[in-house]
């Protein structure tokens, strides 16, 4: 009998533990983790809807952690011990994503750092079918082991950088990295500080501008033709007028490095500034700008759902001005949720380039409530919903005094008119409630 009593507690403690290691959360609304989730989850399951939200919101450790699905936007540092992402769009800003325990796993995510955000793998990382982004002065540093990319890019724009303390690098099923935007602003790099780069099959390192470089004293290796190709002392793109000087082991850009090795490839023929993207009116607004055009003929826009499948949408030629120019296109029929833009540069001897590629989610700015036009004319302005449910306008006066209220329902647009007692009023704050949710307006009325 003493054995089973002792046998018993072990029994229960056993029990106890696989109970916490099956933790599932469903995420089938938008959802904050401070005060909803455990600061540290072990062994836990996040199950995120098609179109839904997780903001992680509170600095956390995941032991063991899954996340399937979804949109997670990190706004506080997360410890992944470890970690395994799919299916995701990721957005990171000013923080840090710490793979610090065992291998991480990223397959068929979409993740974009900016800021001075930072990927910072103390642990093996594998990454496949997936497209990553770093911006602005965020980085990749890799100093815990392998990293395994797999069918997926990764870009360094503006002066965001890689760095590789382990190793080995291994890119394969025409992975690419990829160093800067294209513009001759972008300082990012890639260094291979010590661990060995496998170049596999058709994939491959670009280095796009003059400023941006690939740093390795020493070889790297393409196992599938078992070649391996020094570039500590090359000579391309550097040491000319308007170049870089030469300083080894840098390679400058435009080149790639593949299976053939290292070759210079044309630089652009523009020098492009401020690609950005504007939902406005149901319709994406693209915008660029130019400092100087050499041999430019003309741009070609491309959209994509994933960031990996290309399509062009439209066509804007050079105004032909050396001194550079300002251009713009709309694309009027968005994708209802992620829209990726991309710009092919073609000069008139028919060679292309790409730019960086921006984005914008246009199904979550529709569904966002606004206020049109602002200032109000004629007393009148018009609400856009987020749904057709029941919803109720309160029109206030600065000092809070109540001048009007209005319910609406069954559409997700309508005209609202201020009664004629408004029109002694300048500034009114207009209070919208709708869908469990209360969006706050200031307005100008315009008299």
């Amino acid at each position: 009998m003493k054995k089973i009593s002792t046998l018993i507690p072990l029994v229960l403690l056993i029990l106890g533990y696989n109970s916490q290691a099956q933790t599932t959360y469903t995420v089938s609304s938008n959802k904050s983790w401070n005060g909803t989730y455990p600061a540290t989850c072990t062994s836990c399951t996040f199950n995120i809807s098609s179109g839904v939200t997780l903001t992680i919101d509170k600095s956390i450790t995941c032991n063991t952690c899954t996340f399937n699905g979804g949109n997670i936007v990190i706004t506080q540092d997360v410890v992944c011990q470890p970690c395994s992402f799919s299916g995701n769009t990721i957005s990171m800003n000013n923080k840090t994503l710490k793979p610090n325990s065992s291998t991480t796993t990223f397959s068929s995510v979409n993740f974009t750092v900016s800021g001075a955000g930072i990927l910072l793998a103390n642990t093996p990382v594998n990454i496949s079918s997936s497209t990553f982004i770093f911006n602005n002065t965020s980085f990749f540093n890799n100093n815990g082991g392998q990293l395994a990319v797999t069918g997926s890019t990764i870009t360094f724009n503006d002066d965001a950088n890689f760095l590789a303390n382990a190793g080995p690098v291994n890119l394969s099923a025409t992975s690419r990295l990829i160093a800067g935007s294209g513009s001759v602003s972008s300082n990012a790099f890639l260094k291979m500080n010590g661990p060995t780069l496998n170049v596999y099959d058709n994939s491959s390192v670009s280095i796009k501008n003059k400023n941006n470089y690939y740093f390795n004293w020493g070889s790297y290796s393409t196992p599938t033709t078992g070649s391996s190709y020094s570039t500590s002392s090359n000579t391309l793109n550097c040491g000319g007028v308007g170049q870089n000087a030469c300083s080894a082991p840098k390679v400058y850009g435009c080149a790639t490095l593949n299976s053939l090795g290292a070759s210079a490839c044309s630089t652009l023929p523009v020098s492009l500034n401020d690609f950005s993207a504007d939902y406005i009116n149901n319709r994406v607004e693209l915008s660029w700008s130019t400092q100087e055009e050499i041999n430019f003929d003309h741009f070609v826009i491309e959209r994509s759902s994933d960031a990996g499948n290309w399509q062009a949408t439209g066509t804007v030629y050079s105004k032909y001005s050396s001194i550079g120019n300002k251009y713009n296109f709309t694309d009027a029929s968005p994708l209802n949720n992620d829209n990726y833009y991309r710009l092919q540069i073609v000069d008139k001897d028919g060679k292309i380039s790409y730019t960086k590629i921006i984005s914008i989610n246009a199904g979550a700015i529709a569904s966002q409530v606004s206020i049109f036009p602002n200032p109000v004319t004629n007393l009148t302005f018009n609400i856009k919903l987020s749904s057709t449910k029941a919803a109720i306008v309160n029109v206030f006066t600065m000092e809070g005094r109540l001048l009007f209220v209005t319910s609406l329902q069954g559409q997700t647009q309508y005209q609202v008119k201020l009664p004629a007692n408004a029109s002694t009023t300048n500034y009114l704050i207009v209070q919208v409630i709708n869908d469990g949710k209360t969006n706050t307006f200031n307005i100008l009325n315009k008299k």
